[in-house]
């Protein structure tokens, strides 16, 4: 018994999630997982060959700290790098100084809408912060729904 259940993980889907046991540790005489080897130092010590393994399924240790921190990056910049570009080669094709110049009550109805529901998108992404940090209530879990439904029925309604 090496392996238990552990809950499921809260993301969509829902996945379960697995735990090793004490017997685990035990059997290998170690404290925590981090201190399994990582597949680097057992490809240096001869005991795996590592140029077939696909390093990213190991999840153990110092292995995937530094496995996450040199792989992580910032998607924002490059989203908003690429947001402005479109919207450069938008104003070109269109020969308008602004976005939607030509098409004056869309523009119109969309600064409307912006102003209710920009507000409800920012409580939104305040909310999913705590949330993903454990940190929401009973009542600001309820003002999270309220934002996702009043988004989604903004959104519906004006396209």
């Amino acid at each position: 018994n090496w392996v238990r259940p552990a809950g499921r993980k809260d993301v969509p889907g829902k996945p379960i999630q697995y735990a090793t046991t004490e017997n685990f540790l035990n059997h290998f005489n170690i404290q925590k997982l981090s201190d399994l080897p990582t597949v680097d130092e057992l490809g240096s010590a001869g005991l795996i060959d590592t140029t077939t393994i696909d390093k990213s399924i190991f999840g153990t240790g110092k292995f995937f700290k530094e496995q996450s921190m040199s792989e992580k990056q910032n998607i924002y910049e490059d989203i908003l790098v690429e947001s402005k570009l479109v919207i450069k080669m938008i104003k070109q094709i269109k020969q308008n100084s602004e976005l939607l110049n030509d098409n004056k009550v869309l523009k119109n109805t969309l600064n409307i809408r912006n102003a209710y529901l920009d507000p409800l998108s920012l409580i939104q992404v305040s909310l999913m912060k705590k949330m993903r940090k454990k940190e929401l209530s009973q009542f600001e879990n309820n003002a999270l729904l309220l934002s996702i439904n009043g988004l989604a029925a903004g959104l519906r309604n004006t396209g």
